[in-house]
């Protein structure tokens, strides 16, 4: 009879601690030690238990303190264990849901907050394995831009080590298929100080119509593609971040108003090499691209002075900056179709009718340092009517900056029938060379007296400009430009505690 009262209490015990696993009272107390666990608010719709260690969770919430929108959500949650020798080994199954970012409604405080309350712990200390993510959505919302991947999944691991080693994978960005998936890796340590030693995102080709940039850059981007890499990395000397990939083909009217102030005509396509920022500061850049079919007209209009039409064509084959120096840059480009009367008007002296094409064949800098360049200029007639240049605009150039007199019997206004000159920047001097003529000596051809007369010339000598190009490195080294900290976007943020 003993035997009988034993084993029914023993199977009522089992029975009864059975029901409250399945109780809403249990379901309670799970949910107070999970919102303990993560630091914050958290409810369980539903906890079935599957085993005295194994559970099935549906209905995971979580959101920030003393806020209404919530910024994780799990469908499903599945809790595992396995013996492994004389311990329990333990997993986590996360299934369906979503984790959102809201720089507008988060204080600065609480990305680090979140991110602690998922990896702030020792989960070696816990014998947690491993955490599957299986369909889940992560969004970074701020008011001008929105990117969410959709159904991504991938593995976090913890070594015996304390590491934590996360790679999640998603083909999909703001409803896009994307051809090629986007990764992210992540190595950490977890525990009470969290570090994240290295997190690193890579982007396929990607269309910049799937960003949706209206509201940041006030257009919709119709062309245009980007890819690349992004290293974040917490080291001794601070946080770093580094990125290499390339923005192609974008139309630089769908990126909203430049540092001009209104928008600019063309395309670009940019391919960085290598960036690198420390502690929010610019420490390297390394990069080249090509700027097409851009209007000059905004320029003009920044600079207060009269449009001299024309576009211009920039090819950037080499740029190093460090820390604010040019280290090295090497570059070409041309500009066509410049109103000549305009630019003579902003000298201030004479008139050439026509237009003027220059096409810079070279520049190099070295250590902020204009170390040599070679630019072509030639004057071409309009397209009805003869191209003519003032008298008095010929004979400053010829004796003032070429050192010999021209005649005073020439006519007010001449008829040019070439006019072009080479420019050669090399160790501080400058050569002015001609276009053509005999021995390609001549700068100046007019037509006089019904004869072709050539009326200006190379000169022997160079030009020191030594102190020139002095000038240029001193307003360099006194503006160097760096790359500052983004502030926190505005928005009813609350202030971090």
């Amino acid at each position: 009879m003993s035997t009988v009262v034993v084993c029914g209490g023993s199977v009522y015990g089992s029975l009864a601690y059975g029901l409250y696993l399945r109780s809403d009272a249990y379901r309670r107390h799970v949910e107070r030690e999970v919102a303990a666990f993560l630091g914050l608010p958290t409810r369980i719709d539903a906890l079935y238990p599957l085993t005295l260690r194994n559970a099935l969770v549906r209905g995971v919430h979580v959101w920030l303190p003393e806020s209404p929108v919530e910024i994780f959500r799990c469908g499903e949650a599945g809790w595992y264990a396995q013996r492994i020798g004389d311990r329990f080994h333990y997993s986590l199954d996360l299934r369906d849901g979503s984790f959102v970012i809201d720089a507008s409604l988060w204080a600065k405080a609480d990305y680090r907050r979140v991110l602690e309350s998922g990896l702030g712990h020792d989960f070696a200390e816990l014998n947690l394995d491993q955490v599957q993510v299986h369909d889940l959505d992560f969004t970074w919302r701020r008011p001008d831009l929105e990117l969410t991947t959709q159904r991504a999944g991938g593995t976090i691991l913890f070594d015996r080590d304390g590491l934590g080693h996360a790679t999640l994978i998603s083909s999909s960005l703001n409803d896009h298929r994307l051809d090629q998936p986007i990764h992210i890796r992540a190595r950490f340590t977890p525990g009470s100080v969290l570090t994240m030693h290295e997190v690193q995102l890579e982007s396929p080709q990607i269309p910049l119509a799937v960003l949706r940039l209206r509201s940041l850059v006030g257009a919709e981007s119709t062309r245009g593609t980007l890819a690349g890499t992004i290293i974040y990395a917490e080291e001794p000397q601070g946080t770093s971040v580094e990125f290499t990939g390339f923005v192609e083909d974008v139309l630089l009217a769908e990126l909203g108003p430049s540092r001009l102030g209104e928008p600019l005509t063309g395309t670009a396509s940019v391919y960085v090499d290598r960036a690198r920022a420390v502690n929010g500061e610019l420490e390297l850049l390394i990069f080249r691209g090509t700027v097409d079919g851009l209007g000059l007209g905004p320029l003009y209009r920044r600079l207060g002075i009269p449009d001299a039409g024309g576009t211009a064509t920039l090819h950037v084959h080499r740029a190093e900056i460090e820390r604010g120096r040019i280290g090295s840059l090497t570059l070409s480009g041309d500009a066509h179709e410049l109103k000549l009367a305009v630019l003579c008007r902003l000298a201030g002296r004479g008139e050439v009718t026509g237009s003027l094409d220059a096409d810079l064949r070279m520049l190099r800098m070295s250590d902020n340092t204009l170390v040599s360049a070679e630019l072509d200029l030639e004057a071409r007639p309009p397209t009805t009517g003869e191209g003519t240049i003032d008298r008095v605009l010929l004979k400053n150039v010829a004796e003032r900056l070429l050192g010999f007199p021209l005649p005073d019997f020439l006519p007010k206004h001449l008829e040019y029938v070439a006019f072009g000159s080479k420019l050669l920047l090399e160790g501080g001097r400058l050569r002015v060379l001609g276009t053509h003529g005999e021995n390609r000596n001549t700068i100046l051809t007019v037509r006089l007296f019904g004869r072709e007369v050539g009326v200006l010339y190379q000169p022997s000598r160079s030009f020191d400009v030594q102190r020139q190009l002095d000038q240029l490195k001193d307003t360099l080294d006194r503006t160097r430009p760096q790359m500052r900290r983004e502030p926190p976007p505005a928005g009813p943020a609350k202030e971090a505690s």
